[in-house]
């Protein structure tokens, strides 16, 4: 056999075996490849400081927010306590997930309110409300230079409308009804989160659609230690409503703009300083004045 033949057959052995690879995998492996580096990139990291700040759209009105983790153990399973604190319009929003509980400070009565939760929602670690059932491979992709594993959920299940910042409501409500599926996109390489994308169909009792498609995402990974962590945040909102006039979804898009895309950065990140415990205890948050107070109706 001479040399170019040998090169070949070598180099067509390498493209089957790779296809086969690629053929094969499925939403459980690019989870579970996913998961695994995760846990080995955070198994020296005991607790975590971010900083990031708004810089487009309407996250550029939120200001800076600070993200405090750390790792717990509790009822023998590995957890990271959560405290997220939010600027807006001058004053701190804190949020506590303390492993077992998620405390706020209620913006509209300035009541603490305290909330079971099995999670702190993360994008990170999507494994801990994924409903693998629902989920599907779909192949690969080129975003960005890079190659993706493209997977799929035909229903957003409740999995992963907690990882919305703001769920919708699932079926038939005052509003009508919703329906709609996301995909995600994992970077083939690192195993990192690279884009969400999920498309939401709204029908009213009358009979009206409307579709957001909401696209996220997470570029500029930067390697921190052992991890990697995403330096640019993205979002983008494209609505379609086939029922409206194009007077009207101009004038409605017109009121909604700063909403329709935004920018989020990574300032400063800091590891294992040793975080005091206190500082993801919600039983320390204090009641406080409302941040917003709803209008008196007048009396009749």
């Amino acid at each position: 056999m001479n040399k170019k033949a040998m090169i070949l057959m070598v180099g067509g052995l390498i493209f089957c075996l790779t296809g086969a690879c690629l053929a094969k995998m499925s939403a459980q492996e690019v989870i579970n490849q996913m998961r695994g580096a995760y846990e080995q990139r955070m198994s020296g990291i005991d607790d975590l400081t971010m900083v990031t700040k708004g810089t487009a759209g309407v996250m550029a009105m939120m200001g800076e927010s600070t993200i405090y983790q750390k790792r717990a153990k509790i009822a023998g399973k590995t957890v990271y306590k959560t405290r997220t604190e939010v600027q807006f319009m001058g004053k701190p929003l804190i949020t506590i997930y303390d492993g077992e509980y998620e405390w706020s400070v209620d913006p509209i009565s300035g009541q603490v309110n305290k909330e079971k939760k099995d999670f702190a929602p993360d994008w990170t670690r999507i494994w801990e409300v994924l409903d693998l059932s629902q989920m599907q491979y779909v192949g690969t992709d080129d975003l960005d230079g890079e190659t993706a594993h493209v997977l799929k959920m035909d229903d957003l299940t409740e999995g992963i409308k907690r990882l919305l910042p703001v769920p919708p409501q699932a079926g038939p409500s005052e509003e009508g009804e919703w329906s709609g599926w996301a995909k995600m996109w994992i970077n083939a390489e690192n195993w990192v989160f690279m884009r969400m994308q999920i498309v939401m169909t709204e029908t009213s009792e009358e009979g009206k659609e409307m579709t957001n498609r909401i696209t996220s995402d997470f570029k500029d990974y930067r390697q921190v230690q052992t991890m990697f962590i995403p330096h640019q945040m993205t979002y983008k909102i494209e609505v379609e409503i086939p029922d409206m006039s194009p007077e009207e979804k101009q004038m409605m898009l017109g009121m909604m703009e700063a909403f329709m895309e935004g920018e989020m950065i990574v300032t400063k990140v800091e590891v294992n300083t040793g975080l005091p415990a206190d500082l993801f205890d919600g039983t320390k948050l204090e009641a406080g004045e409302p941040m917003f107070k709803m209008p008196e109706m007048p009396q009749q």
